[in-house]
């Protein structure tokens, strides 16, 4: 690959471009596990919670700081601290600069 052809890939942000519409109401853990999967099949183990897959650590590793906690908070903490957020706030957060910056976190926002 050419040097320049590099140097112009290296500056473009990665963004995932599949996404889902903002909930309209609150959900149960159980739901909102449901929601961060795209798999149809059930998760393995009965113990294993889709908190315990490379989404669910990916969600907590990604989200969990703008709520305020620690980047591998526990699934407990992240629940209950999401838990504390309206559905209009958590979509607010999520789609545009809120008060954690998510749009610039993720790369939507040039600020």
């Amino acid at each position: 690959m050419c040097t320049e052809l590099q140097a112009r890939l290296a500056g473009i942000p990665l963004i995932d471009h599949h996404v889902h519409g903002p909930l309209r109401g609150h959900v149960t853990r159980a739901e909102f596990e449901a929601l961060i999967t795209e798999s149809d099949r059930p998760v393995p183990p009965p113990w294993m919670t889709q908190f315990d897959s490379q989404i669910g650590f990916a969600v907590r590793r990604h989200r969990a700081p703008l709520l305020g906690l620690a980047e591998q908070a526990s699934v407990e903490g992240y629940w209950a601290a999401r838990g504390e957020w309206s559905m209009e706030d958590a979509a607010r957060e999520a789609t545009t600069v809120g008060r954690g910056n998510a749009a610039r976190v993720y790369g939507l926002s040039d600020d």
